[in-house]
């Protein structure tokens, strides 16, 4: 259960990033 949890996080942090750099992109 760990586990996918830390996944299921990691995931959503990869999101978040993507999101944030295309917002300091501007895109």
């Amino acid at each position: 259960q760990s586990l996918e949890i830390q996944c299921k996080t990691l995931q959503g942090e990869q999101i978040r990033r993507a999101s944030v750099r295309r917002v300091t992109e501007g895109t």
